[in-house]
């Protein structure tokens, strides 16, 4: 089975992970048999098939900021207003990406005039964003009326003050404890590695240890402490350690529904500072302009690259865009280069087209039903 996992701060408590699964990978009879009369073979299909799995759980890209504008781009593309889950969120990422490399092989030296319009105007957007410290998602946020701004900033507040006096008392000694020994098992660690560069992958690890036996320690000790000079009975010292865990767990849900909240409030009070003001109004039609370029550039580009525009299913785009690559890279990439010429009134009739719709004749039901129609 392969899973796909991107990591978001992965060496801190309460960082994140997006854990993707794939296709699971069978072993049928023809790979056994396979086996019996050539084991080389047998055993680079097989391998070929696990290098496929694992790359259709994965987004890659040559650099991290190719991979933020990749994500752009799906952001930007995906219907206004519509949520999407997890596996379609990922899937047209990768869809995106695949595009993004097959584009860079067939324009190596310099891209098309519209396409590298479209890449630096996702530049100038993100950096426009990443410099003000907002999201794309909070774009439609930066007119949020008075009383929502207040009703959200007065949520999140309370939350955090009522569910901060657990955690604090209950966690934050242990947190500490445990950032101070990680970080000396990191010191140790990367003197003993000759590929760890800063050693940030087992910070984690080791502070997930020293918790497992410290959290408990810490509520022994509590527990001693109240028997001592509480003047409680036993039964209700008893009754306050079992409720630990669930202190403990209220406090982190609560503290984490907080900070989105307060997250979210970042929009909003930008708006109060008179240099933002002009930029609020800007951003979002900056957006729309690049959505517009977008649009288009997948309305041109996306027909000629056959299963990867019109297969609505992952797992079959994959599998048709792969025998396409091995057959023939130099005839999809010059199908393209055609079709792009051309303009969209030739893609509609391409024989690339047709024969890259499933069986059926349907309509394009791939990367193009998660566009915008009215733009």
């Amino acid at each position: 089975m392969p899973v796909g996992l991107n990591y978001f701060r992965g060496h801190r408590f309460r960082g994140r992970v997006v854990v993707e699964y794939g296709t699971p990978i069978q072993i049928t009879k023809e790979l056994a048999q396979m086996y019996k009369e050539n084991k080389r073979e047998a055993y680079r299909t097989l391998l070929a098939q696990v290098a496929a799995g694992m790359r259709s759980t994965l987004v890659t890209a040559d650099s991290y900021d190719e991979l933020k504008l990749i994500h752009t781009a799906r952001r930007l593309y995906q219907r206004s207003g519509v949520p999407l889950t997890t596996k379609t969120r990922q899937d047209l990422a990768r869809r995106f990406a695949t595009a993004h490399h097959i584009l860079k092989e067939k324009f190596p030296s310099e891209l098309p005039a519209d396409l590298a319009e479209l890449q630096s105007k996702l530049e100038e957007y993100q950096e426009t964003l990443t410099r003000w410290g907002i999201y794309d998602y909070q774009v439609h946020k930066l007119d949020m009326q008075f009383s929502k701004l207040l009703y959200v900033f007065l949520h999140g507040f309370i939350i955090i003050v009522v569910s901060s006096i657990p955690s604090i008392i209950l966690n934050a000694p242990v947190g500490l404890a445990a950032k101070w020994w990680a970080e000396k098992e990191q010191v140790k660690a990367l003197a003993k590695s000759r590929v760890k560069i800063a050693a940030t992958d087992v910070l984690l690890s080791n502070k997930i240890i020293f918790s497992i036996g410290a959290v408990p320690t810490l509520w022994m000790i509590y527990a001693v402490l109240l028997f001592l000079f509480s003047g409680w009975e036993v039964k209700t010292i008893v009754l306050v350690i079992i409720c630990f865990p669930i202190f403990s767990y209220v406090g982190i849900k609560s503290v984490e529904a907080g900070m989105v909240d307060l997250k979210d409030l970042r929009p909003a009070f930008l708006r109060l500072l008179p240099a933002f003001r002009e930029q609020a109004k800007l951003i979002p039609q900056q957006r729309a302009a690049v959505r517009v370029l977008l649009r288009a550039a997948v309305k041109k580009y996306g027909p000629p690259m056959g299963p990867l525009y019109y297969e609505k299913d992952p797992d079959v785009w994959e599998k048709g865009f792969r025998s396409l690559v091995r057959s023939s890279s130099a005839s999809l990439l010059s199908a393209m280069g055609e079709e792009a010429e051309h303009g969209d009134k030739k893609a509609t009739t391409s024989p690339r087209r047709v024969s890259a719709v499933t069986e059926g004749s349907r309509m394009p039901t791939g990367i193009d039903r998660l566009g915008d129609k009215e733009d």
